[in-house]
């Protein structure tokens, strides 16, 4: 039998990392009321699933945790020169 993705969302860890945001929340009753970090985690760094993201290719360029937060943090750094 045949499976198909269907309408699948993917994250990559560099993106959740540069792009998460840490809120720290209090527990419910059932948890101790206790303070506890939340990572809250926008639709927006969720990218379509495809057969391309499994490809060798594009699994080599997205390997690197430090090449893709370098890269992000240079995107970030030319985006923000275009607005001075």
């Amino acid at each position: 039998m045949e499976r198909k993705f269907v309408k699948w969302r993917f994250a990559t860890l560099s993106d959740m990392i540069m792009g998460s945001s840490w809120n720290l929340q209090a527990g419910a009753k059932g948890m101790g009321g206790g303070n506890t970090q939340t990572i809250m985690l926008s639709a927006s760094l969720f990218d379509t699933l495809e057969l391309n993201n499994l490809s060798e290719k594009w699994l080599s360029k997205h390997s690197s945790l430090q090449s893709s937060v370098k890269s992000i943090a240079q995107k970030l750094s030319h985006d923000l020169i275009q607005y001075l």
